[in-house]
């Protein structure tokens, strides 16, 4: 059967009625591959680095590579010089003393920021750790604060504020969580975690997830989906002003238990977006781009990686070569570091730090 242009136009729109927030389709914007302005094929450079036995992820910052140890022997984190690769100093502590960690996910998320931040999931903690000071003073303790158990993700607005992502937020058709999405939160305040689950009727952690940027100049924040291909641009009112949507339509189909707990009723892998990265100009993002795969099947589909503007213009698309969990960019020489892990859905046996020429 065929159909009209005009016909293929309203179907899109009938089906982003049914996308979170796709009842004001004024925002929205279809993102379709072959409108980036530039797409090429990139493969990657392995780099050899001699770490610790059991490394997880590399994140490059400047000249110093962070690596981030799958157990902590007994730091989560050794530094090593890119050049010297030589250790440098090693830090986060596991343990339940004062300063020490009983978890930690590594944040770095914005060119030529002199900080990064790590989240202790289990305790609930935020630490930002200056870079200079962390080098300079081998026995460095970065200030710690509590947040909110419901803060997935969030991002500092400044020294002693973040933006955080409630996941308790979630707006499907038949299932409504009537909370915000975004939680703007003083760091020094006393605060009491019950407006946080107001209005929330599902515990929905397992399927609710995004990551959030900032652009402090522009006024603009990006909420950028896990478990669907939606972006919603933000200002600095933070309200809604472009939702990008694509390009594979990625969504769940949700089921509830007698608890009000909400998991995916296909159970198979989803995913959209992976780590992302902010330039003063334009952001990149990993789209992971995995639409329902068996869990128990390696995931080792390449990822793409898109450059937008903080406007939400579709840049540069680029195809990598292999499957890679994280990322940071040098902004002024183009040139994107990731880790090959193998698989999106494996520990890999033996990650690799790669790089990639985005000039080429």
């Amino acid at each position: 059967m065929k159909y009209s242009l005009s016909v293929i136009k309203i179907l899109i729109f009938l089906v982003l009625g049914c996308i979170p927030g796709g009842d004001d389709n004024n925002l929205t914007t279809i993102i379709k591959r072959e409108d980036f302005k530039k797409t090429a094929d990139l493969e990657g450079e392995i780099m050899e680095l001699a770490s610790s036995s059991f490394p997880r992820f590399f994140t490059v910052i400047d000249t110093l590579i962070f690596v981030e140890n799958i157990s902590p022997d007994p730091f989560y984190y050794h530094v090593y010089g890119m050049r010297s690769k030589e250790l440098i100093v090693s830090f986060a502590r596991s343990g339940q003393g004062p300063g020490e960690f009983l978890s930690c996910r590594f944040s770095y998320r914005a060119d030529k920021q002199d900080y990064f931040y790590i989240h202790d999931i289990v305790a609930h903690t935020t630490s930002r750790y200056n870079i200079d000071s962390l080098i300079s003073f081998k026995d460095y303790k970065a200030l710690r604060h509590n947040i909110p158990d419901v803060i997935k993700d969030y991002v500092y607005l400044s020294r002693d504020s973040i933006l955080g992502y409630n996941h308790y937020y979630l707006d499907d058709d038949r299932i409504r969580n009537v909370v915000d999405p975004l939680i703007p939160l003083k760091l020094k305040d006393k605060y009491t975690v019950e407006p946080f689950y107001e209005g929330a009727e599902f515990y929905t952690y397992n399927v609710s997830g995004a990551y959030i940027i900032f652009n402090k100049k522009q006024g603009l924040t990006w909420q950028m989906d896990h478990y669907s291909d939606i972006i919603t641009i933000y200002n600095s009112d933070l309200h809604p002003v472009k939702k990008l949507v694509g390009p594979d339509f990625i969504s769940t189909s949700y089921i509830i238990s007698e608890s009000n707990s909400v998991g995916s009723k296909e159970n198979v892998y989803k995913r959209s977006y992976y780590p992302v990265y902010a330039c003063d100009k334009s952001i990149y993002a990993i789209y992971a781009g995995i639409n329902g795969v068996p869990y128990d099947k390696p995931i080792t589909k390449p990822v793409e990686v898109f450059k937008f503007s903080w406007s939400g213009d579709l840049l540069e698309r680029y195809v990598l070569d292999r499957f890679i969990g994280n990322l940071t960019v040098d902004c002024d020489s183009s040139v994107l570091y990731g880790t090959d892990v193998e698989a999106a859905n494996r520990l890999a046996e033996n990650p690799k730090l790669v790089k990639y020429n985005l000039r080429k």
